[in-house]
């Protein structure tokens, strides 16, 4: 079918390059906020229109899913390749530190509380930052500015330059892991509710 034809494409040239496959960034927020609470356009408010808006997403998802695994089989590191949807699940809590300080503090401490859940130690296998640069949001427009790369909208040339969160990010993805000299560099009131205090670390076998 020709609808499928850009999948199709997208998989073939992209090759072996993807360790995770995406299939839809965010389904829910049409579906729901816009089929079924009215505050995205469509703008309609009808549970009808959600459920087939839904139905419409998962078998989008499920036939994006095993064309992936039929073309791509095997992700670079040769295990079957690994496809999933991205969702936004809100983490709302007061923060004592505002402005740039404050989020690299919430998202180191973030980060090592994910990796220690429940008593016991997780793998984080990776993390995606929304978004790369300034973007526009279909309810704010311009008025989020969450991108690693900030945005000058009122420039005709869209003047670019990285913050300081694009420097930890570039870290985090080199070093390939949270590091204590990392949380150190951008976080320091953090360091302690990320690696604990010595005597913690030295009864989990972990080292300073």
């Amino acid at each position: 079918m020709p609808s499928w034809r850009y999948v199709k494409f997208a998989v073939e040239e992209l090759g072996t390059f993807p360790d995770f496959w995406v299939t839809m960034n965010e389904p829910m927020i049409p579906a729901i906020l816009g089929n079924l609470l009215g505050r995205f356009p469509p703008q309609r408010r009808s549970i009808w229109a959600y459920r087939a808006v839904s139905r419409a997403y998962l078998c989008a998802h499920a036939r994006t899913y095993h064309l992936i695994h039929k073309l791509q089989p095997l992700a670079p590191d040769g295990n079957p390749s690994r496809v999933g949807v991205a969702m936004a699940y809100p983490w709302i809590e007061p923060w004592n530190s505002p402005g740039p300080a404050g989020w690299y503090e919430r998202f180191a401490t973030f980060m090592a509380q994910r990796a220690s859940f429940g008593g016991r130690d997780h793998t984080i296998l990776g993390y995606y930052h929304w978004s790369f640069v300034d973007n526009f949001e279909w309810r704010e427009g311009f008025a989020k500015r969450f991108g690693l790369i900030a945005v000058r909208h009122d420039d005709p040339d869209l003047t670019r330059a990285p913050r300081r969160s694009a420097y930890l990010f570039s870290e985090i993805a080199q070093k390939n892991a949270v590091t204590r000299a990392t949380v150190e560099a951008f976080a320091p009131q953090a360091v302690a509710a990320v690696f604990g205090t010595a005597a913690a670390l030295h009864q989990k076998g972990h080292t300073l």
